[in-house]
């Protein structure tokens, strides 16, 4: 595909009750404001990194498998 499409999706865990916080941060917790969708640019993730489930374990690189003889 070619043009101005949408990047493959990236699941990042967030700490728990991150997505409140974030929420609260801006002013917008509550009954009657929506959860944002989509934004043309990287505002609300760039701010939910704030937010991110530390990682229990960093991540490494797998050797390569050496041949079986």
């Amino acid at each position: 595909m070619t043009g101005n499409i949408l990047q493959t999706l990236k699941i990042r865990p967030v700490r728990k009750n991150g997505f409140i916080d974030y929420m609260k941060s801006i002013g917008k917790l509550g009954g009657q404001n929506k959860v944002p969708r989509l934004s043309n640019d990287r505002t609300i993730a760039d701010e939910m990194g704030k937010y991110r489930k530390a990682a229990k374990r960093p991540f490494r690189t797998l050797p390569s498998k050496k041949p079986l003889n």
